[in-house]
């Protein structure tokens, strides 16, 4: 009896670069390999096997880079270079997880701070931060986390 393994996030990547070439796509097939690559380098530096986790963490980064180009580019009014970062970040939008709410985070952290006793956020902000971190993962936007603690 077999069991069926869930797909890594790796593997699914590689399977869409594979479809991506066979239909010409050539602004998702670029993205991909560049990810791939980023995912490839990341395993060498560290030696080991790089987790879903790590690769969501690598296409945030690319995200805010392509973002950065965006704001670039509105500017300058290079349009065609604009759809194509459009795009590129719609690619990446398609793997990346449905991020936490601000209203889900700042309703947990609250919890957090009541069960904990922590009398000033502010300054106690990791004992807030790491058990958030760890519940949520990459879906939580750090930026947001440490706002709603200054907020409060």
């Amino acid at each position: 009896m077999f069991i069926k393994l869930k797909k890594t996030m790796l593997e699914q990547l590689k399977k869409d670069l594979i479809v991506a070439m066979k239909n010409k796509e050539v602004v998702k097939r670029d993205i991909l390999r560049f990810i791939i690559s980023q995912i490839k380098n990341k395993s060498i530096d560290t030696g080991k096997e790089v987790t879903d986790d790590e690769i969501i963490k690598i296409m945030k980064k690319e995200m805010k880079q392509i973002d950065e180009t965006i704001s670039w580019l509105q500017v300058v009014h290079d349009d065609d270079w604009l759809k194509i970062e459009e795009e590129k970040k719609t690619v990446l939008a398609n793997y990346l997880p449905e991020m936490v709410s601000e209203d889900e985070l700042r309703s947990r952290i609250l919890i957090l701070i009541n069960d904990q006793e922590i009398e000033d956020p502010k300054r106690q902000r990791w004992q807030i931060i790491g058990p958030i971190m760890k519940e949520f993962g990459s879906r939580a936007d750090w930026g947001m986390i440490n706002d709603i603690i200054n907020w409060l």
